[in-house]
């Protein structure tokens, strides 16, 4: 924790519950991918990385892998080759198009899976056409069946 709190980051802890794993969970607002964000005069700003002091153009990693969290010891600041090979090193990041929602042992499930396509889709959280493609071997052909 920072030895001296800025009024924004005590805005920000006064609205974080602490998790099971010790991680400061945001509750409010999240963006896309689920990070944290605050107000800041007039501009929308990333809870973690205002905790983790991160100065722009530098990544505030998490060491927990929980986009809600905002616990500075589970924050290192990193550039952007530094996340990603983070991420890389713990299977995050897609294979591929870059924009994946499926890890490769859904990927496994689904192919071996007798629920619908429509069923598989909604748990999922894809199109019919992804589920229907994995199964055919159109998508997702570097995945191997262990």
């Amino acid at each position: 924790m920072p030895k001296v709190l800025t009024d924004l980051q005590r805005r920000i802890l006064e609205r974080c519950t602490v998790s099971a794993s010790w991680c400061l969970e945001w509750q409010g607002a999240v963006d896309g991918c689920g990070y944290g964000q605050i107000r800041d005069r007039g501009a929308l700003r990333k809870t973690h990385r205002i905790m983790a002091n991160a100065p722009d153009g530098i990544h505030a990693l998490h060491s927990c892998d929980n986009p809600k969290c905002c616990n500075p010891s589970h924050l290192s600041l990193g550039t952007h080759t530094d996340n990603m090979i983070d991420k890389s090193k713990k299977r995050r990041v897609a294979n591929g198009s870059g924009t994946q929602k499926l890890s490769e042992e859904d990927v496994r499930n689904i192919r071996i899976s007798s629920d619908t396509h429509e069923k598989l889709a909604q748990m999922y959280g894809v199109a019919r056409t992804t589920i229907t493609n994995i199964k055919c071997g159109n998508r997702y052909g570097w995945v191997k069946d262990e």
